[in-house]
């Protein structure tokens, strides 16, 4: 299962992979901040937002993009390795 980790931290980059990795999981992680962003997700499982570090209209695209090929999408306030844990499960669980 590939996710795709939107926002974040630069500085947290290789915790956030080591968490993935963990988990069984492989990670797509997208810092960049552009409306034009849902073209890089790809083919992934999983979109997780931290929408502390996305402009609006980069989290809108990438949610319309996503209902509209059925990915799950999971949105987070904060940039933690705590809220990552907790967007993974949701991912997990089918959100």
């Amino acid at each position: 299962m590939t996710i795709s980790v939107v926002g974040g931290k630069e500085h947290l980059k290789t915790h956030y992979e080591k968490e993935i990795k963990a988990r069984g999981h492989k990670m797509r992680l997208l810092l960049q901040n552009s409306r034009r962003l849902y073209k890089n997700v790809g083919n992934v499982s999983g979109i997780i937002i931290f929408t502390d570090n996305v402009s609006h209209n980069a989290a809108w695209s990438l949610t319309k993009h996503a209902k509209t090929v059925e990915i799950p999408i999971v949105r987070s306030s904060t940039s933690s390795i705590a809220s990552l844990k907790k967007c993974i499960n949701e991912i997990e669980n089918g959100c």
